[in-house]
């Protein structure tokens, strides 16, 4: 099961969502939305040849998608001391991958505290920086 977070349109480029709306909430004058989507394909996250996570069920905010925690291998996390925060989900913190010597600093967020709006992607696993999304 994939879901969705979306800003409103004229926020951000507007995205296709279906199905029902789980969950709404009100940060200022922006709704954010999540969605439950019928599109079950199995979704990858893949950094130097290997598979970092992989399930059917992430969820997507601001085009992220954050993957359950049983899904990443935890191999390739090691420990970041980086965080960041963001006014309407919390203090994230982040994981740098390290898949056969090779290291991407910082490749990996989570939010183990989220705030009450951000709640469906808490101890969710989220990827950039050069980590390919497939699915």
């Amino acid at each position: 099961m994939r879901h969705q977070l979306r800003l409103p349109s004229g926020t951000r480029r507007k995205q296709q969502l279906v199905n029902r709306a789980l969950t709404s909430s009100t940060h200022g004058r922006a709704q954010f939305e999540c969605e439950n989507s019928e599109d079950e394909d199995m979704v990858k996250a893949v950094w130097n040849g290997k598979v970092i996570a992989e399930s059917e069920d992430t969820v997507v905010v601001e085009g992220n998608h954050y993957f359950p925690r049983d899904a990443v291998n935890p191999v390739y996390l090691k420990e970041s001391d980086m965080h960041s925060v963001c006014p309407w989900k919390g203090q994230a913190a982040y994981y740098s991958l390290d898949v056969d010597g090779k290291v991407n600093e910082d490749a990996a967020w989570y939010y183990s505290e989220p705030k009450k709006r951000a709640q469906p992607i808490k101890d969710r696993i989220a990827f950039w920086r050069g980590v390919r999304i497939e699915g």
